[in-house]
């Protein structure tokens, strides 16, 4: 599987490279000097050299990707959807071309269509930005639901800081739904505060207002001191701002902490520990788990027409007991979670 995937990789890198190599000298001099013209913000003299490049090739799908960069957004709209349309164009420059309509209609406030378009582009490219883009689109155009799985889906598949990241996107979502417990779980997976990677920071900031609200005192005076040497520098300020305000007059919100329950009934608790857009990816998962862990399940879930499969385990009378078989068993095996109401 992984010789299938680099093989498709180093084929995609070929036909770029043949696009090149097949442009006449002085051409191919051309196309380096725009690229260079391009990352150095020197937009106008790029585009009268991809203009010329490309009326003389306009079947070539990376001159025509290229050129659609510098172009009034109609004219870069129609070129890059001729692109996406297109046979026998490399996954990675469609990949592109949909991110770029992705863009646009982010752009726009056309959240709906700017998630499908970024959901194309994760398909032809594993490049975690589409997945996390998707996300962002989903949350804004009011689908919740999609954004808490591709964000934890971007958790559990990709590197240390993309995952930390996704985490305090999770942790947003649920500071946002005033699920103060949860988003203060997330945040703290977020990753050690460092200025160099500032969600860390707005992390930092975030669990200092959830413990406030959950009245966590002892957390709340160590995360205000250890916030005192950003609060000239955060960019977050929104975020800080009404905690200076409201810190002593806030109260724990048990409300928002304990679920609602009838009479006779009592809350149960899960860990879902992976959310797919593959069943059998899901599958995988689930095979895993069974090897170390009883009760492991998989739900399926319809969000915007594409099915995600959530992977859990375990069932728990309290939040209380399913973290403390989180900590002690799931991550001890190198498994993330997140703590759910059945």
């Amino acid at each position: 599987m992984m010789f299938r995937a680099e093989k498709k990789i180093s084929t995609e890198i070929f036909f770029i490279i043949l696009c090149v190599f097949f442009l006449q000298p002085e051409a191919a001099e051309d196309y380096q000097s725009a690229m260079v013209a391009l990352k150095n913000g020197k937009t106008a003299e790029a585009k009268t050299v991809l203009n010329s490049l490309y009326k003389k090739n306009p079947s070539d799908p990376l001159l025509k990707l290229r050129y659609a960069t510098t172009s009034p957004c109609s004219t870069a709209n129609t070129l890059y959807q001729e692109i996406c349309k297109a046979e026998n164009v490399p996954d990675s420059v469609k990949a592109e071309a949909f991110g770029r309509l992705g863009d646009y209609n982010y752009a726009i406030r056309s959240y709906t269509k700017a998630a499908e378009y970024y959901r194309q582009a994760s398909i032809k490219s594993k490049d975690s930005q589409y997945k996390h883009k998707w996300a962002m689109a989903s949350m804004l155009s009011g689908d919740i639901e999609a954004a808490k799985s591709l964000w934890h889906t971007l958790t559990l598949e990709y590197g240390d800081q993309i995952s930390q990241k996704s985490w305090y996107y999770l942790g947003l979502l649920h500071l946002k739904q005033t699920q103060y417990q949860d988003a203060y779980d997330c945040f703290s997976k977020s990753g050690k505060t460092d200025p160099g990677n500032s969600w860390t920071v707005a992390a930092l900031a975030c669990k200092y207002e959830c413990a406030i609200r959950l009245g966590l005192n002892d957390k709340v005076k160590t995360y205000r001191e250890q916030l005192a040497i950003y609060k000239n520098t955060i960019l977050e300020s929104d975020i800080l701002q009404p905690l200076v305000v409201s810190e002593k007059k806030i109260k724990p919100d048990s409300e928002s902490v304990k679920p609602v329950t009838g009479p006779d009934s009592t809350p149960l608790y899960t860990l879902q520990v992976g959310a797919f857009g593959s069943v059998e990816n899901a599958a995988k998962l689930q095979s895993a788990l069974n090897k170390i862990f009883k009760d492991v399940t998989v739900i399926a879930v319809t969000l915007e027409e594409k099915v995600f499969y959530r992977v859990r385990v375990g069932t728990f009378s309290s939040r209380e007991d399913a973290e403390l078989f989180g900590n002690e068993s799931l991550s001890k095996s190198g498994y993330s979670y997140k703590i759910v109401q059945k």
